[in-house]
């Protein structure tokens, strides 16, 4: 047992591998899709992080500081800790996803086995398309892998990918993986724009 959680998350971030990435892969998700607009967040990841006892992945952490939150595509909205707009905070949304889960499992608990985020296991939302689709990652042992979850449906109607979001993301723009969940033109423009959300807007 951990003392404190700062405990805690120093010795889960040594043992995830996609925090010991770079977030190059962020270079990679320059060649589809350009970024547009500004943020203003104030960003402070430890604050962030110690209200869920959290460590959020490296690449996503490179991807807030740079753009916020925001949206590709007018389609996928991806959460930010710092956004003041609560429909795109990832607290507030946490909240939310969680409660709706477990409204699901408490009427069908055999199509709804996973475990929403609480001492360092389990799913914790960071994006959703406009037709409700929801994308988690999935904590376990040492490792975070994507977990994408219909509109309507159960675990069995969810996919999962071992990858990072920005790999994720830029696999989807280049054809190299596929999800039947999301929409089928959901990365397909030409050019994919992101728009950061500004509170000034």
């Amino acid at each position: 047992m951990y003392k404190h959680i700062s405990e805690w998350l120093k010795q889960f971030s040594s043992r995830t591998p996609q925090n010991r990435q770079t977030g190059n892969m962020n270079k990679e998700l320059r060649r589809v899709l350009r970024f547009s607009g500004s943020t203003d967040e104030a960003v402070d990841w430890e604050s962030a992080e110690k209200e869920y006892g959290i460590i959020f992945p490296e690449d996503y952490k490179e991807l807030i500081e740079k753009h916020g939150a925001g949206s590709i595509n007018e389609c996928l909205t991806i959460f930010s800790p710092f956004c003041k707009n609560q429909y795109l905070n990832i607290h507030y949304q946490y909240k939310a996803m969680k409660k709706a889960y477990f409204a699901m499992k408490k009427s069908f608990p055999t199509d709804f086995q996973y475990q929403f985020y609480e001492n360092g296991k389990g799913l914790f939302p960071w994006a959703m398309t406009g037709f409700g689709d929801e994308l988690y990652w999935n904590y376990t042992e040492g490792n975070i892998e994507i977990v994408v979850y219909p509109y309507s449906g159960g675990d069995d109607d969810s996919r999962v990918f071992h990858m990072t979001i920005t790999e994720f993301l830029y696999k989807l723009a280049t054809r190299k993986v596929d999800c039947d969940i999301l929409p089928e033109d959901l990365l397909t423009q030409h050019p994919n724009i992101f728009t950061s959300y500004s509170d000034n807007d």
